[in-house]
């Protein structure tokens, strides 16, 4: 007994009960004495005469039994094995089914490996799908990802325009606060528009910190988000290796089943020539016998005819018939013996083939564990790149909120500058108006000038303008003590006096000189205080300028 694992063989019927079928499940069956086929476990009813070949039955039951066998003997004859012997004659047709379970085996284990292949390859293909669709999702969060970068940069830019805006408004208060200090009660309402600046300034820079935070907030996200996108990457990158992989054992696998598919081809052909001859074989043995027969019946006819001399002659005809069929059977016997050897050895051949192609289906059957256990963990990956990839996503929707955000951040900043713009506006009025109140102290001077020409009206000049230069008392000390340190830069050398050769004057570029009476030339000096603007606070730094002209030359002079 062989065990058939998966398989189904069914037997036909074809000389005299052409409709005869036979199914066996299980086992190799085996004839008892009773007619029926019997297995480990098993019962089979066989039905008809003739010779079996293999058939793929699904359905096992009774079939016609309208010409049972009389023995087993007799059902071993319908088989063309009545002059062979016992043993020879039992080998041949079990190796036969041998050979065809398992070859039937083979076909079956080569299905289901088709089946499992077709699967892991359906599995490959909806993890390349997925991979794909994860790479068009992280395409998408990377062009996101660019374009709240370039908002960033936007939003910087902005920043740094705002706070640039900023210094320059708080430098401009500083100018304020100085013209202030230097004009005194005359600027106080300027000084009140001040205050607010001031006040809108540090608005202005309290929102320009918060947007700071903001955009810290922001780059983080941002940083977190890129961090997400690279782990992507490379999960993507691993998923496609493991792919590649895949790809390549697929690739292996299908040469191997290509290998079986045509190796089984070969066995079948082997096995479907040696049935052909089996059955050519028979049928010479079944005409042979036939002749055999009609041959005795024409001899016993002939003998109950004539019991005389003719009846010897006629047996000895049949003698001599009877030696040429046993001649002609015993070459026909050397014939088949030297066919069933050969025969023999193609079936061994071809159970060494399948023994081969056996263990070749079960090495691809392991390929193809390992193939599934690969593609599953595939699928994991895809599966948490694309958790990471929501997750990203997320992450973008909150930076999308965030850029919203600092765009409203960014509007109200616009309108801060415009307030600024408008506060600018009104200080440069302010400066326009500090102007003429400069052209008008000029002009004031040039009267205390034509005032000194006299002397009753010198002093009534010169009361009206200290009156007039009160807020400038400070730079009067300094220009009168840079007269009294420097005469002879500012021209006295020259004229021998100060008073009959130069006249103390205020240039348009706001420093004092001495104008000289007879040349119209300026031996200047200035000497002032700029306040300048630190980060501890502010202090003062003294500015000395000499400039001198005269015919035939130019002299400047500067120190800081």
């Amino acid at each position: 007994m062989t065990r058939s694992s998966a398989s189904e063989i069914a037997f036909r019927c074809k000389k005299k009960h052409p409709k005869g079928q036979l199914s066996v499940t299980g086992y190799t069956p085996c004839l008892s004495d009773s007619g029926r086929i019997e297995g480990k476990g098993l019962s089979y009813i066989l039905a008809g005469t003739g010779f079996w070949t293999g058939l793929p039955k699904t359905e096992v039951g009774e079939i016609d039994t309208r010409a049972p066998f009389q023995s087993v003997k007799a059902a071993v004859s319908l088989f063309g094995e009545v002059a062979v012997p016992k043993e020879r004659g039992r080998r041949t047709p079990r190796k036969s089914r041998i050979s065809a379970e398992n070859v039937i085996d083979k076909e079956t284990q080569l299905l289901l490996a088709e089946k499992e292949f077709n699967n892991i390859k359906q599995k490959l293909e909806s993890d390349e799908a997925t991979k794909a669709k994860a790479d068009s999702e992280l395409e998408s969060a990377k062009q996101k990802l660019q374009e709240l970068s370039e908002k960033l940069r936007a939003v910087t830019e902005s920043k740094k325009s705002a706070i640039e805006a900023a210094e320059a408004v708080k430098q401009y208060g500083s100018e304020l606060e100085l013209k202030k200090s230097q004009y005194g009660q005359e600027y106080e309402e300027r000084n009140k528009e001040l205050e607010t600046a001031r006040e809108q300034y540090l608005a202005v820079a309290i929102e320009l910190d918060a947007k700071k935070q903001e955009l810290n907030k922001i780059r983080q996200d941002f940083d977190a988000a890129l961090e997400v996108k690279l782990a992507a990457f490379q999960q993507a990158a691993e998923a496609q290796l493991s792919a590649k992989m895949h790809s390549e054992r697929v690739a292996e696998l299908t040469k191997q089943i290509t290998a079986m598919k045509e190796a089984i081809k070969q066995v079948k052909f082997a096995t479907q020539q040696v049935y052909n001859e089996q059955e050519a074989i028979a049928a010479d043995k079944e005409m042979l016998k036939k002749s055999h027969m009609a041959a005795k019946e024409e001899a016993e006819k002939k003998l109950s005819a004539s019991r005389e001399f003719s009846i010897r002659v006629e047996i000895e005809e049949v003698k001599m018939k009877q030696a040429q069929q046993n001649e002609i059977k015993a070459r026909k016997e050397a014939e088949r013996e030297s066919l069933n050897g050969d025969h023999n050895a193609r079936l061994q051949q071809l159970l060494l083939e399948a023994e081969t192609a056996r263990k070749e289906a079960k090495e691809m059957k392991n390929n193809i564990e390992t193939l599934r256990k690969d593609a599953n963990a595939a699928e994991m990956a895809v599966k948490e790149v694309k958790q990471k990839l929501e997750q990203a996503l997320e992450q973008a929707g909150h930076a999308k909120a965030a850029e919203k955000k600092a765009l409203d951040n960014m509007r109200k900043i616009a309108a801060a500058m415009a307030e600024l713009e408008a506060i600018i506006t009104s200080k440069n009025e302010a400066d326009e108006k500090v102007e003429e109140n400069l052209k008008a102290i000029e002009e004031i001077k040039a009267a205390t000038e034509m005032a000194e020409k006299s002397a009753a009206s010198a002093e009534t000049a010169q009361s009206v303008l200290e009156g007039e230069l009160r807020r400038r008392r400070q730079q009067e000390e300094l220009v009168r003590s840079a007269t009294m340190a420097y005469p002879n830069r500012l021209g006295f050398g020259r004229t021998g006096s100060a008073s009959s050769a130069s006249v103390a004057v205020r240039r348009k570029d706001g420093g004092f000189g001495r104008k000289s009476q007879k040349s119209n030339d300026y031996g200047a000096f200035r000497r002032t205080f700029k306040r300048h603007s630190t980060t501890n606070g502010n202090d003062w730094r003294r500015v000395d300028d000499w400039a001198m002209t005269g015919p035939g030359r130019r002299f400047h002079w500067a120190r800081r």
